[in-house]
């Protein structure tokens, strides 16, 4: 079987867990409410036509700075910056001021950048766009399996609504950790699906992995997400799905990890909404957000 050992996937009871948190992932839930906005790091990461269509002509966008919103003509650069053709925002806007730039992209889609003002000119202002992820990408120092599962709407709507509480554990992985000693020394972090009231393992929990999962390696990392090359995802519909996502780091140095992450490595087992997919020749690159960003403490590990 390829991916990821499968034992690594057992059952979780709520009991034996080291450090448990119960955590909010409201604000990230809501974020799927909106399937329209599509988050990017760059212009020329849009779909081709897409991207056709702003750069053949001048074409509106709007731009939201100081929670108001702007209607603006737009001519995109070869070197990636955007020019915004305007007289009255020029004279108050400043050099490193932020904003947002949307797209609209037809059928209500719009496609959204982060951005920063890098110059501003007598009948325009130039943007440069911003990567949306603001935590330090780390790239694997070896190959790193993951696997991935969708998250039903059955259960999408339980967590939404509060039905369903979710945990994060953090801890050792191994026997005889001192978890009160130094939780911070985290070589793992599963989030654990719990009943409410009672605190007690869901059901759902182990029906988050009884489908076939997609599989593929880790293509860089952050506290706050991740990016992925899956293969045989090139006709799933992933972008804005809530996704349960598995990955070991640093263990037994292949595609293929078996190696107890308690032994060697860092187990990271949590919920990511997919913001955004490539298709590359061989495989599909997955953009994910964390619904609560990794700790801290795992900066280290992630980096090899």
């Amino acid at each position: 079987m390829h991916g990821i050992n499968h034992q690594v996937c057992a059952p979780l009871q709520i009991e034996q867990a080291g450090v448990i948190a119960e955590i909010d992932i409201s604000a990230s839930l809501a974020k799927l409410a909106d399937r329209n906005n599509v988050l990017i790091a760059s212009f020329e990461i849009l779909p081709p036509d897409i991207r056709a269509h702003f750069q053949q002509q001048r074409r509106k966008a709007l731009l939201v700075w100081r929670s108001r919103v702007y209607e603006r003509e737009i001519s995109p650069l070869a070197d990636g910056r955007i020019d915004i053709f305007d007289t009255s925002l020029c004279s108050v806007l400043a050099k490193g001021e932020r904003l947002l730039l949307v797209l609209p992209a037809g059928q209500s889609l719009r496609y959204v950048l982060q951005v920063v003002v890098e110059g501003v000119f007598v009948d325009r202002f130039r943007l440069r766009a911003l990567d949306p992820r603001r935590f330090r990408r780390h790239v694997p120092a070896g190959p790193a399996g993951c696997r991935c599962w969708q998250v039903g709407e059955a259960l999408l709507f339980l967590l939404e609504n509060g039905r369903i509480g979710m945990g994060r554990e953090t801890g050792g992985g191994g026997e005889g950790d001192d978890h009160e000693a130094a939780p911070e020394l985290s070589r793992q972090v599963v989030d654990i699906l719990f009943e409410k009231p009672g605190r007690q393992v869901s059901e759902y929990q182990e029906q988050l992995t009884q489908a076939p999962p997609l599989e593929g390696r880790v293509l860089d990392v952050s506290l706050g997400g991740l990016r992925l090359a899956l293969r045989g995802a090139e006709e799933v519909d992933l972008v804005n799905r809530l996704l349960y996502v598995e990955c070991i780091f640093g263990a037994a140095g292949t595609e293929t990890p078996s190696t107890p992450p308690g032994e060697a490595g860092c187990l990271v087992r949590v919920f990511a909404i997919a913001r955004r997919r490539q298709l590359k020749a061989d495989s599909c690159v997955v953009h994910l957000m964390f619904a609560e960003t990794l700790p801290a403490a795992m900066e280290t590990l992630l980096a090899g």
